[in-house]
């Protein structure tokens, strides 16, 4: 049995590499803690445990992308994919930094918008090199778009002008 032609690249390997660390980081930084608990949340968020199974699909289908994407593109796209991807992985492990470490999420809202901008810059880059490649990036974007809208109604349920969890202590419902 040959070895998958992907695993001979060491772009490939990059990529899920890239994608491997920003996960794990991403685990590390997310603490569902006392404080979390107590933010109040919309009925419509998801339930705890389905944040994990989602990212796992999420994390695969990019890595699927990439891996599609990469041996067709040349040259300056080649460098924006990588870019994008970097980018991408220091946004994403930059908003659970905010999220849950430092228990910002006004900050956090921030951050989803270069995490934003580089998944639709993923999704423009696969396409280019395949549209099937591009597909594969669009259940990110359908991901982060819901949890950016769930970042924002905390914020607002939680009445958190700016630096007021930085304490650690559980928001005051309005």
């Amino acid at each position: 049995m040959s070895m998958p032609t992907f695993l001979s690249d060491p772009a490939s390997l990059a990529f899920l590499g890239g994608i491997v660390v920003t996960a794990m980081l991403g685990g590390w930084a997310t603490r569902i803690d006392g404080w979390y608990r107590a933010l109040a949340k919309p009925r419509w968020q998801p339930p705890d445990w389905a944040f994990p199974v989602v990212w796992t699909i999420v994390f695969a289908c990019v890595g699927i992308a990439l891996l599609r994407a990469w041996p067709l593109l040349e040259g300056g796209w080649r460098t924006a994919l990588v870019v994008a991807a970097v980018a991408n992985g220091v946004s994403n492990f930059g908003w659970s930094l905010a999220f849950f470490r430092s228990r910002r999420p006004d900050v956090a809202l921030w951050v989803c918008v270069p995490l934003l901008v580089t998944i639709v810059a993923l999704l423009a880059i696969c396409w280019h090199a395949s549209p099937v490649a591009g597909l594969f990036v669009l259940p990110y974007l359908v991901w982060v778009s819901i949890a950016t809208k769930l970042n924002a109604t905390i914020i607002a349920l939680n009445s958190m002008p700016a630096g007021v969890t930085r304490t650690g202590e559980a928001p005051v419902p309005r």
